[in-house]
């Protein structure tokens, strides 16, 4: 399975470097936060499968909306948000140790029930929805992309606590401001604000 979920962000890391990068660094800040909170490997092994796939969806957009310099328009931000559950269709029958599909439906639930596609609320949203969620938002923030630098880490911790506890949880929050504190979070992702095509 694992060499599965590989494949297969080679093959959207062909059409857009962006997602598949920001597909291996979520899954690595969702790891950390993972661990700071104490889950099981069983969980963990779920949640960082859900953040490497959860944009598989986008391989089947147009290269030019994937990769567009510049501000999405709404619709264009739909499309894309749209795609996530596209993700969780496509991987809706395969049978994985863990609830990935589901978790990956419920990224884009809030805390505050604001969220969609179900408008869950609280810990009606699966914790491993939670998590990824936190690793997701927090990992596009400090990313650069080929039209904008990522955010410093200050500024990333910044914004995150501002949004614990009304679109993110509380938990997943607070044990990504420790793992950057007190984890060596700050030494392992101080390069996530290199372009990976500026890497190259």
């Amino acid at each position: 399975m694992d060499q599965l979920v590989s494949t297969i962000l080679r093959v959207v890391g062909r059409q857009d470097l962006f997602t598949a990068e920001h597909a291996g660094r979520s899954a690595e800040v969702s790891e950390a936060i993972s661990n700071a909170m104490g889950l099981d490997d069983d969980a963990i092994r779920t949640i960082a499968t859900a953040a490497k796939l959860m944009n598989l969806g986008r391989a089947s957009l147009p290269q030019e909306l994937t990769t567009k310099p510049g501000k999405l328009e709404p619709e264009e931000l739909a499309t894309i948000r749209a795609a996530v559950r596209a993700s969780a269709e496509m991987l809706q029958g395969v049978e994985f140790d863990g609830n990935v599909a589901e978790t990956i439906r419920q990224v884009h639930e809030r805390w505050d029930g604001e969220g969609e596609p179900r408008a869950l609320k609280g810990e009606a949203i699966l914790e491993s929805a939670r998590v990824v969620a936190v690793a997701d938002a927090f990992t596009g923030m400090i990313s650069a992309r080929a039209h904008r630098p990522g955010l410093s880490l200050d500024k990333a911790e910044e914004i995150i606590s501002s949004l614990a506890g009304t679109s993110l949880d509380r938990k997943p929050v607070t044990a990504l401001l420790f793992h950057l504190e007190n984890g060596g979070g700050r030494e392992d992702w101080a390069d996530f604000a290199v372009s990976p095509s500026a890497a190259e």
